[in-house]
C-alpha cells in the first residue's frame, strides 16, 4: 500500500407554419455562417470531447519533433516535443535527472509516450550539464534553460492548442530540484540566465517531482554555486539562498505532487521537508511514499517499471483533479 500525505414555466403558444418555416431558414443560414467563421478563425484545429484540442498543422501537428527552446543568439538548448492527436489543455515539461553532470532528454521517452496515451502534450527539455572543466558558478544556467522551455510552450500555446496558464513541470531527481526552483521563483531575476526569453512569464502552474532534493543540496557545491554556503562572498551566499526551495516555499505558484521511495539513498526527508514547508505556507502539496523503491525506481533500460506505471496512474489522477479540462464556448 502506498502512503499518501495530502493538504492536501413552460410555453404553450407555437408560431404559425409560415413563420416557423422562415425561422428555420434563418437558423440554418446563421449556423452555416458560424461554421464558416469558425473554420476561418481556427484553421487546422478543432475542439474535442471535454475541451480537448486537435491541431492538424504546423508545430502543433501530431507526432514528435526536435525544437530549440532558447531565444535566437543565445546558447541553443533543444527539446523533444511530443504532440498527441487529441490533447488536454494542460502541457507538461519533463526534466531529466543526473545530478547536474549526467543525463539527457532521451531518458524521458517512456514518460512522453505514457503522457501521449493519456492525451498530454509534453516537452522533454535538455539543460546545461557541467563537467570537471566547467568554471564555477554553474547556477543558474540549468534553471534558466528549463525556464526557457516553459516560455517556449507559452509562446507557441495557440499553435499547440494548450492553455499558456496550465504548464506543469515534471522533474526527476536533479530535474525535480530544478522544477522546484521554477515553482518558487517565477520571473525571479536570480534564476534568469542568458538563455531565458525576455518574455513572457516563466511561471508554472504546478510541479510533479520524483525522488528530488529541494534544500539547495548539490553534489559539487563549490562548482555549482561558486563556493560553500558559509562563504564570505555575498554573491555565493545569495546563490545558496535562491537555491533553497524549502525556504522559499511561500512563493510557490501552484500545487505539488512529490513521489519518493522509502529506501532511496537520497533521503525521503528531502521530499517530506519540502511538503511540510509548502503546507506551512498554505499550499496544496501531496507526498506519495513508494515502499521498497530506490532512486530511479520508475525506469529500467528506458522502459517504465511496474512501479513506474503505477506512479504514472497516480500522476494522471492528480492532473485530472487539479487541471480538469473545460469545454470552451
Amino acid at each position: 500500500m502506498w502512503a499518501t500525505r495530502s493538504r492536501s414555466g413552460t410555453r404553450t403558444d407555437r408560431p404559425g407554419p409560415k413563420l416557423a418555416h422562415c425561422v428555420k431558414r434563418f437558423i440554418v443560414l446563421v449556423a452555416c455562417a458560424a461554421l464558416c467563421f469558425a473554420a476561418c478563425s481556427t484553421e487546422g484545429s478543432s475542439t474535442g470531447e471535454g475541451g480537448r484540442r486537435r491541431i492538424t498543422s504546423g508545430v502543433g501537428a501530431p507526432g514528435h519533433r526536435t525544437v530549440v527552446v532558447t531565444p535566437p543568439g543565445s546558447r541553443p538548448v533543444r527539446g523533444t516535443l511530443r504532440v498527441p492527436p487529441l490533447r488536454h489543455r494542460t502541457a507538461v515539461v519533463l526534466v531529466h535527472g543526473g545530478g547536474g553532470f549526467l543525463g539527457g532528454r532521451s531518458e524521458m521517452r517512456a514518460w512522453q509516450e505514457l503522457y501521449a496515451k493519456s492525451g498530454y502534450l509534453t516537452l522533454a527539455a535538455d539543460y546545461f550539464i557541467f563537467d570537471d572543466d566547467t568554471p564555477p558558478p554553474v547556477y543558474p544556467q540549468p534553471e534558466s534553460d528549463v525556464k526557457a522551455a516553459v516560455q517556449y510552450l507559452r509562446l507557441h500555446a495557440d499553435e499547440l492548442g494548450i492553455d499558456p496558464q496550465r504548464i506543469v513541470v515534471h522533474g526527476f531527481s536533479a530535474g525535480a530540484r530544478i522544477g522546484a526552483q521554477l515553482l518558487v521563483g517565477p520571473d525571479d531575476p536570480a534564476l534568469a540566465g542568458p538563455t531565458r526569453w525576455p518574455g513572457p512569464t516563466d511561471r508554472i502552474a504546478g510541479l510533479i517531482g520524483f525522488y528530488g532534493y529541494y534544500s539547495g543540496f548539490q553534489f559539487e557545491p563549490d562548482r555549482y554555486y561558486g563556493g560553500r554556503a558559509n562563504s564570505r562572498d555575498p554573491a555565493v551566499r545569495a546563490r545558496w539562498e535562491a537555491a533553497d526551495s524549502d525556504a522559499r516555499a511561500a512563493t510557490a505558484s501552484g500545487p505539488v505532487l512529490l513521489i519518493h521511495g522509502d529506501i532511496d539513498p537520497m533521503p525521503l526527508s528531502q521530499s517530506s521537508g519540502f511538503v511540510d514547508a509548502l503546507h506551512s505556507s498554505g499550499h496544496d502539496a501531496d507526498l506519495v511514499v513508494v515502499p521498497g523503491a530506490n532512486h530511479g525506481f520508475d525506469l529500467t533500460r528506458g522502459r517504465l517499471t511496474p512501479e513506474g506505471r503505477i506512479s504514472g496512474e497516480r500522476v494522471m489522477r492528480w492532473l485530472d483533479q487539479h487541471f480538469p479540462d473545460r469545454n470552451e464556448a
